[in-house]
């Protein structure tokens, strides 16, 4: 009998065993590799130039110095009603609407008005707004029933 760890003469301690290198090295090894991996990926991230967000406007060169640029590049609508997407700067000069959608837009003196039919087909809808010199700015028009 061992005195000092009241231990049966001849067992070896588990703390002599290896079991705990074991485990700080496996620790060590997985601690290294998470951080190497969330590095790689911040890194990688910050040379991404970063998508816009819906709702901002959105904008086209058309040439020079004119710009047209739309209010936003998304909208949500739902049938029997209308809406109005303003131009910001630039002149809107066109508008096409996919036919089959159920929706329809028509020019104004400030922008786009965008209006569904009864029979709009929900989800989403890209209108092209046409520019000076045949450049069009697309919005995503998102038809939602009720």
């Amino acid at each position: 009998m061992d005195h000092t760890t009241h231990d049966p003469a001849g067992t070896k301690h588990p703390s002599s065993t290896g079991a705990n290198t074991v485990a700080v090295v496996a620790g060590v090894v997985g601690g290294a590799a998470l951080f190497v991996g969330v590095m790689a990926w911040y890194f990688w991230m910050a040379g991404q130039q970063a998508p816009p967000m819906p709702g901002t406007p959105v904008g086209i060169k058309s040439g020079g110095d004119e710009n047209l640029v739309m209010e936003t590049d998304m909208l949500d609508i739902v049938p029997l009603s209308e809406l109005h997407l303003n131009v910001k700067s630039g002149k809107a000069e066109g508008v096409e609407t996919p036919k089959e959608s159920g929706l329809t837009a028509e020019l104004d003196d400030k922008g786009v008005k965008i209006a569904a039919s009864k029979d709009a087909k929900e989800g989403p809808v890209q209108i092209k707004i046409k520019g000076a010199k045949g450049k069009e700015a697309v919005v995503t028009v998102n038809v939602k029933k009720k």
